[in-house]
């Protein structure tokens, strides 16, 4: 297993405490959207994917999308943690390399939870014909 498994194992467990504590969780998402968006140029790669995570856990949040298994909420919550923490695996001052890690755990979050996020899409699509 990579480090980077190991680490979101770690952090899911965080991620639990966060997830139910409403002022964390929103902190936690704030963060998330401030770090995407000051970082446009360097994220470039993986800004859909964060998108993405971002708006699924709004929906969850808001209880607008709650049919998300809490494992896959859980592993988006750690992610953010991760992503959020300018010193994790490679810093990310470290230039050229700093969002390499977080990039590779958001890609190990969109493996393990890709139909999850599949399904999510779809009941978005939904959402927009309903409105």
């Amino acid at each position: 297993m990579l480090k980077e498994e190991n680490e979101l194992i770690q952090l899911e467990k965080d991620a639990e405490s966060i997830l139910q504590d409403e002022k964390k969780t929103n902190e936690l998402l704030q963060k998330t959207i401030k770090k995407i968006t000051g970082n446009k140029e360097k994220i470039s790669e993986i800004k859909d994917k964060l998108q993405l995570l971002v708006e699924v856990m709004k929906a969850y949040r808001e209880g607008s999308y709650t049919i998300i298994p809490k494992r896959s909420i859980l592993m988006i919550v750690a992610t953010f943690i991760y992503f959020v923490n300018p010193f994790d695996l490679l810093p990310d001052f470290v230039f050229g390399l700093g969002f390499l890690d977080d990039a590779t755990v958001i890609g190990l979050t969109f493996k393990q939870i890709s139909n999850d996020l599949e399904k999510f899409k779809l009941w978005q699509k939904e959402q927009t014909v309903i409105e």
